[in-house]
């Protein structure tokens, strides 16, 4: 193999190793898995103060509940008062009627605010019941996402290595002074090789000098641009020509 192509061929291990390094270093998938994560801490924390909510209308719906029982017991007692000892005292009969009424009455007003509680907290069962699918889903795709971006980084972790074996061997066969005109090159400019491509030079998108062309046209192994440096080689015969 002609040391022009191996050194493409090791800048292009390069530009692999690099685009995979960034990929490692900045992982994309990060992002979009925090996001997730923050959604689906949003819900969770709605979820939570929804089961709170529900606990307490189920505590105010049990305390209504027991009151409304104590009411009706005293109603109860206060019916058999009124029919069985206050025989011909109007003003007891008069008493007890009063406060049978407005007992009536107070139990009348909890069982509405107990009924209310009820539909309140059917309202907010359901509301829970949704939550809690719509966080089952969020987790669901949460690990999905997160098992497939492990996968795919794990790949790019593998071209990483694989480029970086691949260059380890390719500059052991290139010889130690084009080597180092490689290396300071790619230094200065990143890229150190670059294809010629209809007379014009990948690198920095300017046509090559008639001089230039020549050296390559004559078999000159090593040729450099002449307006960035890097060193050319050529996509295929008729380029050159």
């Amino acid at each position: 193999m002609e040391n022009i192509q191996l050194l493409l061929f090791l800048q292009e291990n390069y530009n692999k190793m690099d685009k995979s390094y960034k990929i490692l270093k900045d992982n994309p998938h990060i992002s979009m898995l925090n996001k997730m994560k923050e959604e689906f801490n949003k819900l969770k924390k709605k979820y939570i103060n929804k089961k709170n909510q529900l606990e307490s209308i189920n505590k105010k719906y049990c305390l209504l509940n027991d009151e409304i029982e104590a009411l009706k017991k005293e109603v109860k007692e206060d019916d058999y008062i009124l029919y069985n000892k206050c025989g011909n005292d109007l003003k007891m009969i008069t008493t007890l009627q009063r406060d049978i009424e407005k007992k009536n009455k107070t139990i009348e007003e909890k069982e509405n605010q107990a009924m209310a509680l009820l539909e309140k907290e059917e309202v907010i069962t359901n509301e829970i019941a949704s939550l809690g699918k719509t966080l089952e889903k969020i987790r669901d795709e949460f690990n999905s996402y997160k098992e497939n971006a492990d996968k795919a980084q794990s790949k790019v972790k593998e071209e990483f290595e694989r480029c970086k074996n691949e260059i380890n061997v390719i500059r052991n066969k290139i010889p130690l002074e084009l080597l180092k005109d490689f290396d300071e090159i790619k230094a200065q400019k990143k890229v150190a090789v670059a294809l010629l491509q209809k007379n014009v030079c990948t690198g920095c998108k300017i046509k090559v000098s008639a001089i230039t062309l020549d050296e390559i046209n004559k078999g000159k192994e090593i040729v450099h641009c002449d307006n960035c440096g890097r060193i050319l080689c050529k996509a295929n015969l008729k380029d050159a020509e």
